[in-house]
């Protein structure tokens, strides 16, 4: 589980991730950061504690939080996509919007494994910093200047057995507009 804030004058994000997939921040420039666990997978001990990171959002950043069904979708070969794609589709994307950002990696995913089903849910929500200097369509959203999508719609219907047998409330799609 990963639980992050972001604090949009400083331009800084807050998070603390209980031993989930790594988020991940590409930069207008290119840099790559992973914004690694801090502390145990969440429930493993009932003492465990954790201690909250914080990054910067520059300008034209993007951050990605993703299930693990994402990187752990597989091909035809049982080779998994992984984040070395994952990054080579936010890079290939990351001067969009949020929505197309997070369409190239979906489809980036789904070129990957071809015709072979997602063995596990596939949830993902993209963060795209707007640049303030320029007139980006991107760049006001309500007071605030991020913007942000997600893509949960290959969630398990109630039932299934990964959730548990129902679909919680948060993994629902969102309206991004």
């Amino acid at each position: 589980m990963v639980l992050a804030g972001a604090d949009l004058e400083s331009r800084r994000l807050r998070y603390v991730n209980a031993g989930h997939n790594p988020p991940l921040r590409i930069t207008a420039d290119g840099g790559e950061l992973k914004l690694e666990a801090t502390g145990l997978p969440l429930g493993m001990f009932g003492t465990a504690t954790y201690s909250p990171g914080e990054i910067t959002l520059p300008s034209g950043s993007v951050c990605l939080f993703h299930t693990d069904g994402l990187a752990e979708r597989e091909n035809r070969a049982g080779e998994m996509f992984g984040e070395v794609e994952i990054v080579s589709a936010l890079k290939a994307s990351s001067s969009r919007g949020a929505e197309e950002i997070r369409d190239a990696v979906v489809s980036a995913a789904d070129r990957f494994t071809a015709v072979v089903e997602p063995a596990d849910d596939t949830a993902l929500l993209v963060l795209r910093v707007a640049d303030r200097e320029r007139n980006h369509p991107e760049a006001r959203f309500g007071n605030a200047w991020l913007r942000g999508t997600s893509h949960a719609d290959r969630i398990p219907p109630a039932g299934s057995p990964p959730l548990g047998g129902r679909t919680p409330e948060f993994a629902r799609p969102i309206n991004s507009a």
